[in-house]
């Protein structure tokens, strides 16, 4: 396993399986540019840096208390390292899930319970959400200023019961 550590933050999210291979600046950059938007800095630096990965089950989302369970990253040289692939809103598979996704919202992983983890992009700045599965608007059910914060709102499950 491998912790997240982000800008020398450690976040205690484990990454459980994660791609050998990482993209490159270039590579992020062209994906930037097709989306249209410039990701946050702590994002590209998890992609640089980990490329996504299936995270453990030991901590959880709070208050929400779901698990996440997948971060997306590149796909870079065999795709099938990649374990979920970051794709851009329009794409046929996302769009085959979650219908027509507004342009300004970039699925980066999901909650173990089917639940959307993704960059919402503002006029200025962007936000991290979790989004209801089952709701057809895309209910919001978290929201964090930064993908650092929103690691950072984990907490083991037991803390939660004493």
């Amino acid at each position: 396993m491998k912790e997240i550590v982000l800008n020398g933050v450690a976040t205690a999210v484990n990454l459980e399986r994660y791609p050998a291979a990482l993209p490159s600046e270039t590579q992020v950059e062209q994906f930037e540019q097709a989306l249209g938007h410039r990701l946050p800095p702590d994002y590209r630096t998890f992609l640089l840096t980990y490329n996504g990965g299936v995270c453990d089950f030991e901590r959880m989302l709070m208050p929400i208390e779901v698990y996440i369970c997948d971060l997306f990253g590149l796909p870079v040289g065999d795709s099938a390292e990649t374990l979920v692939p970051l794709l851009l809103p329009n794409s046929p598979q996302l769009t085959e899930l979650w219908d027509d996704l507004p342009a300004n919202l970039l699925p980066i992983g999901e909650t173990d319970g089917g639940d959307m983890v993704a960059i919402r992009f503002l006029p200025k700045g962007s936000e991290v959400v979790v989004l209801d599965h089952e709701s057809s608007a895309l209910r919001e059910m978290l929201r964090a200023s930064t993908f650092t914060e929103l690691l950072l709102s984990t907490c083991p499950p037991d803390e939660d019961d004493e």
